[in-house]
């Protein structure tokens, strides 16, 4: 029987690949973000409605909430594990006074550019006029 000898450079390299620690996936992120009462100065914030992010490498999320959410907490797709700048879309409304109760206004939107890491804790962002 011949024995099968290979280069130790061969061995060196197949040795490193195999041993290469896997790279790093991309993660979903929950941010939390609310809008600040400037926006609605007459009487307050009723609500966010509507989150949108775009951000590089395909980071994403589209997210719906019940119209008297004052922090929306988004789950954001495809992190980079560096994490990266996110663009914001909350759709807001405002309180509208009726005799002497409160309604849902008009959707009215804020926007603003906010760092998404892509792992750990993640800040709770407001965005201010």
């Amino acid at each position: 029987m011949k024995k099968f000898l290979l280069p130790s450079a061969v061995v060196a390299l197949v040795s490193a690949a195999l041993m290469a620690p896997p790279a790093e996936a991309d993660s979903t992120q929950t941010v939390r973000f609310s809008v600040s009462g400037l926006y609605c100065p007459e009487d307050g914030v009723y609500g966010i409605s509507h989150v949108s992010v775009n951000g590089a490498a395909g980071m994403r999320a589209e997210q719906n909430f019940i119209w008297n959410t004052k922090t929306a907490a988004t789950s954001i797709s495809s992190v980079p594990p560096e994490g990266a700048l996110a663009n914001v879309t909350v759709t807001y409304r405002c309180n509208v006074k009726v005799l002497w109760w409160y309604e849902a206004g008009s959707g009215q939107q804020a926007a603003g550019t906010r760092w998404v890491y892509g792992s750990g804790p993640q800040p709770g962002y407001t965005l201010f006029p």
